[in-house]
C-alpha cells in the first residue's frame, strides 16, 4: 500500500502535469490572482496577491482555503457514503447471508466467520458483502461498545441506529424486535476532528432522506451517545 509520502509525491507529479498541459491566471473582483490549473479549470487554493508590486502566495488565506474544500469534499463524500448504507442494508435484508432469516445489520463489520454485519471478511457461497470495507471500518464508538473510532472514512465514522424518535415518520419504535432488526433502520454519519475534517452531522433512514445539523464542539460525544433517528426541527434536509 502507498505510504502518504508516496500520496503525496503522485499529487505533486500530478500538479505538475496538469500545470504543463495548461494554466492561466484570473483576477478576481477584490484584485487577488488566482492560478487556474489543467483542462478541468482547477482553481489553485492559495491566492497570488499584490504588495507595492511585489507579488506573493497568501499562505494564511490559502490554508483557510484548503480547509474548506477539505470539509466540503469530506461532506459529500460521506453523505455518498450515507446513502450507500442505506442500499446495502436493503440489500442485506433482501438477500440473507448465511443461516440468518431476513433482517437488517446492527453493526457494520461482521463478527470472525459470522454475516452479522454488513462487511464480512471473504465472498460466501452467494455474494459478498454489500458494503465497501472502507467505510464498513469507519465505526465509531457508541454507548455500549468501547471498540472503532480507528479508521474514519474520509474524515467521517458512521453508525447504525437502532430506533426512532417522535419526529421521524411512524412515530417513535424501536428497529430491534425479538433480537432482530426488522422494523427499519437509520444512521448516522459524523465528523472524526470536528471543524477539521468536517463540520455536519448526517442521519438518514430508510427512506434514503439525509438530514444534516452543526452539533458543535461536543459533535463526537453526541454522536457517540445517539441511539435514536429523530429528525426535529433543528435538523435539516441535505441539499
Amino acid at each position: 500500500m502507498p505510504s502518504s509520502r508516496d500520496n503525496g509525491l503522485l499529487r505533486l507529479l500530478s500538479f505538475v502535469v496538469k500545470y504543463q498541459e495548461m494554466h492561466r491566471f484570473v483576477t478576481e473582483p477584490n484584485g487577488t490572482v488566482t492560478l487556474v490549473v489543467g483542462a478541468e479549470n482547477w482553481p489553485f487554493p492559495i491566492p497570488l496577491v499584490n504588495n507595492h508590486g511585489a507579488w506573493y502566495f497568501d499562505t494564511l488565506v490559502g490554508r483557510d482555503e484548503i480547509l474548506f474544500r477539505r470539509i466540503g469534499t469530506n461532506e459529500i463524500t460521506a453523505m455518498d457514503a450515507c446513502r450507500d448504507l442505506v442500499a446495502a442494508q436493503k440489500q442485506y435484508f433482501a438477500r440473507p447471508a448465511g443461516n440468518l432469516s431476513k433482517q437488517f445489520a446492527q453493526k457494520l463489520v461482521s463478527d470472525e466467520g459470522r454475516h452479522n454485519g454488513l462487511y464480512w471478511q471473504g465472498a460466501s457461497n452467494d455474494f459478498d458483502s454489500p458494503i465497501n470495507p472502507l467505510v464498513a471500518y469507519a465505526y465509531g464508538k457508541s454507548p455500549s461498545d468501547q471498540g472503532g473510532d480507528q479508521y474514519p472514512f474520509n474524515g467521517y465514522f458512521f453508525r447504525i441506529l437502532t430506533s426512532q424518535g417522535p419526529h421521524a415518520p411512524g412515530g417513535a419504535k424501536n428497529y430491534v424486535v425479538n433480537g432482530k432488526m426488522t422494523a427499519g433502520f437509520a444512521f448516522v454519519g459524523y465528523p472524526a476532528d470536528y471543524r477539521s475534517s468536517g463540520v455536519m452531522t448526517f442521519i438518514v433512514n430508510a427512506s434514503g432522506v439525509i438530514y444534516e445539523k452543526d452539533l458543535g464542539p461536543d459533535t463526537t460525544k453526541l454522536a457517540e451517545a445517539m441511539t435514536t433517528y429523530d429528525p426535529e426541527s433543528t435538523w435539516h434536509q441535505a441539499q
